[in-house]
């Protein structure tokens, strides 16, 4: 997900990067224009996924692969946790 949403980042500041440079070159003015750093997004660190959205992805990720995703019991969680 997190390089899906790096690529999509880059896309588009790509082709931010190559708009602003062709309307810049076409004017003879550029004083109109934004900077291009303002238009350009800036890196963010990810957004950490709640519990809920960790299990909805696990049901996804088991159901690509034909299985299915049972959550652990919280009681079972902390047996295997503990050892």
């Amino acid at each position: 997900m997190v390089v899906a949403k790096e690529n999509r980042d880059e896309r588009r500041d790509r082709d931010l990067w190559m708009a602003w440079h062709v309307a810049v070159l076409t004017r003879v003015s550029g004083k109109d224009f934004p900077k291009l750093d303002k238009l350009l997004q800036e890196k963010s660190e990810p957004r950490r996924q709640s519990p809920v959205e960790q299990v909805a992805m696990w049901q996804v990720i088991a159901a690509q692969f034909g299985g299915t995703f049972r959550p652990m019991d919280p009681v079972e969680y902390a047996k295997v946790i503990r050892g």
